[in-house]
């Protein structure tokens, strides 16, 4: 019984601990943003006027790249898993060939 308890007493506790360390790191990836960008403008020796502009054309394009670079992660991964039954039909009847492929396809 004691194990137990101590056991669910740890699995809480590094559920908040795992929980506490994302949004720490979403406040230091925001922070280490917005100083690269101060650092950037300071650089090439931007007024005001001109980093707040800069700011806002270098955050989309930031924004419109980490998503193209997620999607093409997703791709990649979708095309080992595909790889990966293809290699298996081998070994596979048919039918059951066919059920993996309409669950990838979900």
């Amino acid at each position: 019984m004691k194990r137990k308890l101590l056991f669910l007493i740890l699995l809480v506790g590094m559920a908040l601990v795992g929980h506490a360390q994302k949004k720490d790191h979403e406040v230091m990836h925001r922070e280490f943003k917005e100083f690269k960008v101060k650092f950037m403008a300071q650089e090439i020796d931007l007024n005001d006027k001109q980093r707040d502009k800069f700011y806002e054309v270098y955050s989309q394009m930031m924004d419109e790249r980490d998503k193209v670079m997620r999607d093409a992660f997703r791709a990649q991964r979708k095309v080992k898993k595909i790889r990966t039954l293809q290699k298996l039909t081998i070994k596979l009847p048919q039918m059951q060939w066919l059920t993996l492929r309409s669950r990838l396809r979900r």
